[in-house]
C-alpha cells in the first residue's frame, strides 16, 4: 500500500468519525467525473448516516448494560409465562384470569424484547453496509488534492 493510500484510509476514516464530509471532497469528487452532484449528495448524506449510527451515543447499542437488559427482558418474559401456565393449571375450574394475564404478559415480553434485537441488528448491518458502499465509491472517485 502506497503512501497515498493510507493517507486516503486515514482522510476517509476521519470523515466518517466526524460524521460530516469535508467540504473540500464536494469539488474534488465532481473533478472526478465519476459523480455528479446528486452523487455527492449521497455520499455526504451516508457518511453523516455512518457518523451518526457509529456513536454510541445515538439510539440503541448493545453495550454490556444494555445486553444485560435484554436478559433481564427474557428472564422476565419467561417466568411471567412460566408461572401463568402454572396458575391456568393450578387454578379451579372458574378462574383462570390472572394466569392468562400472566401468559400473555411474558409472551409481550419475550416478543417485545425478540424485535428491539432485530430492529437493532438490522440498524448496525444497514449502517455498516452504507459506509462500505461509502467508502468504495470513496476509495474509486476521490481524487489527491491539488
Amino acid at each position: 500500500m502506497s503512501s497515498s493510500n493510507i493517507f486516503e484510509d486515514d482522510e476517509i476514516e476521519g470523515a466518517f468519525a466526524a460524521g460530516a464530509m469535508p467540504p473540500e471532497w464536494r469539488r474534488r469528487l465532481v473533478a472526478s467525473g465519476q459523480l455528479d452532484e446528486r452523487g455527492v449528495d449521497k455520499i455526504a448524506a451516508d457518511i453523516a448516516a455512518a457518523g451518526t449510527t457509529s456513536r454510541p451515543s445515538s439510539g440503541f447499542a448493545w453495550s454490556k448494560g444494555a445486553m444485560a437488559f435484554a436478559a433481564f427482558d427474557v428472564v422476565v418474559g419467561a417466568l411471567l409465562l412460566c408461572l401463568g401456565v402454572a396458575g391456568i393449571l393450578s387454578a379451579g375450574e372458574h378462574y383462570h384470569g390472572d394466569g392468562k394475564n400472566a401468559v400473555v404478559g411474558g409472551l409481550l415480553v419475550l416478543a417485545m424484547t425478540a424485535v428491539v434485537a432485530m430492529v437493532c441488528e438490522y440498524e448496525r448491518r444497514r449502517g455498516k453496509m452504507r459506509r462500505l458502499q461509502a467508502r468504495i465509491v470513496l476509495e474509486r472517485s476521490l481524487l489527491p488534492p491539488v
